[in-house]
């Protein structure tokens, strides 16, 4: 009889406790670290220090860029991460100068790619960044087309918020200002992206 008991205990134990078991398995919140992807398309506009500009040019600060981050973030406010950027400073097409021939045009450009801390908080996100800027400066004159690259230190700010979509989609929005302070070179974006996100 005692044994007919135990077994029976036994059996409704066992019941009980496996939805609670498989669901904590299934859960993605009893998994404590996330790796994510966030892609977006930047709308940038530029503050450049120019030492002599033309008498008469188009000057254009409002490009179009974009920009991948991939962090990892455990389960707490604070992630880190790798980002690298697109981002268009400028163009110019010179109208009328004395030094240069009409039609010349410029452009500016960096990549950044920088270490990066987040916090994130009821979709809010923060992040700062640090790193090395690929600057590159062009020129094309008539046929003759002339590039310049080199690499600087900058650093990056941004706000922005997240709206999840699924449990491993979201769209994220945010603001950012980029600086090259050697280059005298700041740019502000904003961006609109979607994020996939893996729990392990």
């Amino acid at each position: 009889m005692m044994t007919t008991v135990r077994a029976a205990i036994l059996a409704v134990a066992t019941y009980l406790l496996m939805p609670v078991q498989s669901h904590a398995a299934n859960d993605s919140t009893a998994k404590q670290y996330r790796v994510i992807v966030a892609a977006s398309g930047i709308l940038t506009g530029s503050r450049v220090e120019r030492s002599t500009l033309p008498d008469q040019s188009d000057y254009t600060n409002n490009l179009l860029g974009g920009a991948l981050r991939l962090t990892w973030r455990p389960e707490h406010l604070v992630g880190i991460g790798i980002e690298a950027t697109v981002l268009p400073i400028s163009t110019m097409s010179v109208i009328q100068d004395s030094r240069l021939p009409s039609g010349t045009t410029m452009s500016l450009s960096a990549v950044p790619l920088m270490a990066v801390v987040t916090m994130e908080k009821w979709g809010v996100e923060v992040s700062a960044g640090v790193g090395t800027y690929i600057y590159t400066s062009q020129a094309r004159l008539a046929a003759q087309k002339i590039t310049s690259s080199d690499i600087e230190s900058g650093w990056m700010l941004g706000a922005g918020y997240v709206y999840p979509l699924s449990r491993a989609f979201a769209v994220h929005t945010d603001v950012r200002l980029y600086s090259i302070p050697y280059r005298g070179v700041s740019v502000a974006t904003a961006g609109l992206g979607i994020r996939w996100q893996a729990w392990y």
